[in-house]
């Protein structure tokens, strides 16, 4: 460390003479009791720590996402599942409409099947809301929109 001073005292007060001070100083460090050492291995551990940190941080990141993944996956498997449910109903009841109503009988069922109809498109609609919400989380998460 090196460090320089100088003063000047003079054109006040009751002095005689001008009086100069001039100083220099060197500080050479010759044994710091391994203190760099010390500094060096505290600096490394903590940049080790740093580096786990970023790996924790990204490991939980990557579950996050996973796990919103697999629920939108598993919303859109259910939102196939429930089209091909409500389509088959559409299907039977469109065989009924065109054999035709003969008995009180068929006309409960149709009456029952209609009433199912409008039950699962209810349901669809809700799993379509749900299906939508996952998607969105999704790409909030990866923080990009997904392509279709």
């Amino acid at each position: 460390m090196f460090g320089t001073n100088y003063e000047f005292s003079g054109l006040s007060f009751p002095l005689d003479e001008e009086n100069w001070t001039a100083t220099v100083s060197l500080k050479l460090p010759i044994f710091d009791g391994w203190a760099q050492w010390s500094k060096i291995r505290q600096k490394r551990a903590q940049a080790r720590q740093g580096r786990l940190n970023q790996s924790r941080i990204r490991d939980e990141v990557f579950i996050q996402v996973r796990k919103i993944y697999n629920d939108y996956n598993a919303r859109v498997n259910e939102l196939a599942k429930f089209q091909k449910e409500k389509d088959e109903m559409e299907e039977v009841i469109g065989r009924m409409e065109r054999s035709g109503v003969r008995t009180g009988e068929d006309a409960l069922v149709k009456i029952r099947l209609i009433k199912r109809r409008y039950a699962l498109e209810e349901k669809y609609t809700m799993l379509v809301y749900e299906a939508q919400k996952a998607r969105i989380n999704l790409e909030y998460e990866v923080g990009r929109p997904l392509d279709n």
